[in-house]
């Protein structure tokens, strides 16, 4: 059993204003943003992601763009049946 049903990948995007919110809601599913620091999170389709990014570096309200790691880790859960015996136990 995976965690994760859908490939999906997380952008951090950091822009120049905070208005510039509205216009960055359309790539994807908004996770948080900070006004203070100017940045979003946003979750995008796996297959869609490098186009997503293509488009965006072309915008003139985005400072920056980074892909998130969390994909490249492992979140299988098959371990966690033995330690929840385990628990049982104590």
């Amino acid at each position: 059993m995976e965690l994760f049903e859908k490939k999906r990948q997380g952008i951090y995007v950091y822009f120049k204003h905070v208005r510039d919110i509205q216009k960055l809601e359309k790539y994807g599913n908004v996770i948080c943003f900070s006004k203070k620091n100017r940045y979003i999170c946003l979750y995008v389709d796996a297959s869609k992601a490098n186009n997503i990014i293509e488009d965006l570096e072309s915008k003139k309200y985005v400072k920056k763009i980074i892909k998130s790691e969390l994909t490249e880790f492992s979140f299988k859960l098959s371990g966690l049946d033995k330690s929840f015996e385990m628990l049982k136990e104590y």
